[in-house]
């Protein structure tokens, strides 16, 4: 079995660097897809993975809210 098959996610960790993730950037990321599966899945009616989805969102924002800060603690240094 080929590995892409078994893990279709490793196309996107592969292409991390061409997407320029830096770990504040892939924060952001996660939490603005997450945002639009938990929207997606409470218009649908499934709130259970519309609360877990939101909750993740929420965390990922602060996690990036965090890189942020300490970024521009250091440029200004």
């Amino acid at each position: 079995m080929d590995r892409r098959q078994k893990f279709p996610l490793a196309d996107v960790l592969e292409n991390a660097d061409r997407l320029n993730l830096t770990p504040s950037n892939a924060m952001l990321h996660y939490a603005l897809i997450f945002l639009i599966v938990a929207l997606v899945a409470g218009v649908l009616g499934f709130s259970g993975i519309a609360g877990t989805a939101a909750w993740i969102a929420k965390i990922c924002f602060v996690v990036f809210l965090v890189f942020a800060i300490l970024s521009f603690l250091k440029k200004s240094k």
